[in-house]
């Protein structure tokens, strides 16, 4: 009878590392499942394209902001560069990739759809604040530097997650 009794008691201390590795790795995975689940309802972020080159009459001139569609924005100029609207989600930008003219003053409003964010452009010195769902913030610099310079949200892993993008300033 004692020998059933001890069967039954608590694991011994040698199969304790066991259990505790068997729920780690338990719940490492349902981290995943759940990461991959919130992800898959996620829709792609549209292909940018580029603007028609053709100069329209100047009663058909469009708006100079980027649509939230993700259309990429050239600018033709200083004087006609408008703002240029960036939102920000879990986890990417809209757009992705943003054109200029090198010369040209960039007007941006970093407005934050969803979750905590801010905007950030290192190459020429330009942060928003870190903003709530619902805020947005306008940061403007002259784009005197040609290259390619990688926009990001500086919030925890959120920049390893894919929320950046680019701006190219031709």
């Amino acid at each position: 009878m004692d020998e059933q009794q001890t069967s039954t008691s608590a694991p011994s201390k040698s199969s304790l590392p066991m259990i505790i590795i068997i729920i780690v790795i338990l719940v490492v995975a349902g981290g995943g499942i759940a990461f991959a689940v919130m992800n898959a309802n996620k829709q792609p972020a549209p292909t940018p394209t580029p603007m028609v080159q053709q100069m329209p009459s100047a009663t058909e001139m469009p708006s100079p902001t980027v649509a939230s569609t993700g259309a990429m924005m050239e600018a033709t100029g200083s004087s006609k560069m408008g703002t240029i609207q960036v939102e920000g989600q879990n986890f990417s930008f809209t757009p992705k990739e943003i054109k200029v003219k090198k010369g040209d003053t960039v007007k941006i409003t970093f407005t934050n759809k969803q979750g905590t964010h801010n905007f950030i452009i290192d190459g020429y010195n330009v942060q928003t604040k870190t903003l709530s769902a619902g805020q947005s913030e306008t940061v403007s610099f002259v784009a005197n530097k040609a290259g390619t310079f990688e926009y990001y949200c500086g919030i925890g892993n959120h920049r390893a997650m894919g929320m950046k993008g680019n701006l190219i300033v031709q």
